[in-house]
């Protein structure tokens, strides 16, 4: 988006996404199903990143940080919408609605980005990408995920877990290497020698697991253990959606506050609840619970592109989102594969029939709490973000 425009790349992104969205619903078999999704992932991912970069140069350096939290706030609303309309759509008509529903929202969007979205780009960047890294960053973060995600099925002492782990943080390491000599990367690291972007970022891919932790685990735990329908437990799941929603709007509103300060208090809130629905059964509290972790774990993944956006300089905020989004989904990933591998171990592989699935989810889930919480207290301490350097920052806006 920074090299060939981000109107542009945003309409591409659309376009992909509702082309994707449109043979996933109408899928034959599993295999196309599989391959248009990861198409949507390609589409998805070039709007969020792209999308919050135009959203930075759109709006004044005082206003961009509310910019990005209403953003953020209309996703914690499609978050809300999204388990609840995915269960009625499943469970009364067909899963395929739900793919299919995003075609005609795609043509709205594209007609919206054509009349109101100004072109936007880094002028001073060479109008190609640095393939070798494009490649070798891709390739390792899938090869690594993959590794951790074999380690349900093979063990983590196999050859088939623990070759693609390797050969993933090889090419990661290579990946280093091509950036710092090539002319034009595709990451300048010298943004890793930004204080407040490498505190922010690093707390964000933290927030994923209390975060990731609750939406996969609880999922579980209501439908195979409590024994709800697809529908209800999206119901259940409005109070998460609504409290990041809520964190989504506010994040963008705490310019007074350190980034380290609000990082903390979102590791250490959305921690504790994780460890309260860990602790509780009744109805009322569990959804209490749930809307407190939507704060304190929605406040942390939105913060961590309000924060970031508003210490790089606008010409790079493509780059800077790009590479936060990419932290963010590939700790989510990574989480996903590692809960799933614990899960398995603890029921003996039988997931949704075991009489074990609630002894195991519940210390999982306390020790996500409990590793947010420690995240969370570390964070504060190793911040070390000044006022003054937020200052300097956002003046070089």
């Amino acid at each position: 988006g920074d090299i060939f425009g981000r109107k542009r790349i945003l309409l591409a992104a659309a376009t992909l996404f509702g082309v994707a969205s449109l043979a996933g619903g109408l899928a034959p078999d599993e295999g196309v199903l599989i391959a248009a999704r990861v198409i949507q992932g390609v589409g998805a991912a070039g709007m969020i990143t792209v999308g919050i970069a135009a959203v930075t140069n759109a709006f004044p350096a005082e206003r961009v940080g509310a910019a990005i939290g209403i953003v953020y706030t209309a996703g914690g609303v499609g978050s809300a919408l999204g388990p609840l309309v995915g269960g009625v759509l499943t469970t009364f008509v067909s899963w395929r609605l739900v793919l299919l529903v995003n075609v005609p929202l795609m043509v709205v969007l594209i007609a919206i980005i054509i009349r109101s979205v100004d072109e936007s780009r880094d002028e001073s960047a060479p109008r190609h990408i640095d393939l070798p890294g494009l490649i070798l960053i891709a390739a390792g973060l899938s090869l690594a995920t993959f590794g951790v995600d074999s380690a349900q099925s093979e063990g983590w002492s196999s050859a088939r877990t623990i070759a693609p782990i390797v050969a993933g943080v090889a090419l990661l390491a290579a990946f280093v290497g091509v950036e710092r000599r090539v002319r034009f990367p595709l990451v300048d690291l010298r943004l890793f020698r930004n204080h407040p972007f490498v505190v922010v970022m690093l707390a964000g891919g933290v927030a994923q697991l209390p975060w990731v932790g609750t939406i996969f685990l609880s999922a579980i735990y209501l439908q195979d253990v409590r024994g709800l329908s697809a529908a209800t437990a999206g119901v259940v799941f409005l109070p998460l959606s609504v409290g990041a929603a809520v964190a989504g709007y506010y994040s963008g509103r705490l310019g007074r506050f350190l980034p380290q300060q609000v990082m903390m208090a979102a590791l250490v809130v959305g921690g504790g609840a994780v460890i309260g629905l860990a602790l509780i059964e009744s109805w009322a509290p569990y959804l209490a619970m749930l809307l407190i972790v939507g704060l304190g774990a929605g406040l942390g993944f939105a913060y961590a592109s309000v924060g970031t956006q508003t210490v790089v300089p606008p010409a790079r905020a493509g780059e800077a989102s790009g590479i936060v989004f990419t932290v963010l989904v590939s700790a989510s990933a990574l989480i996903v594969a590692a809960m799933s591998t614990v899960l398995s171990l603890g029921t003996d592989g039988r997931i949704a029939t075991s009489p074990d699935l609630e002894d195991t989810i519940q210390p999982m889930l306390v020790w996500i709490g409990a590793i947010s919480i420690v995240a969370g207290i570390a964070t504060l301490v190793a911040g070390r973000v000044t006022r003054d350097e937020i200052d300097e920052l956002q003046q070089r806006r």
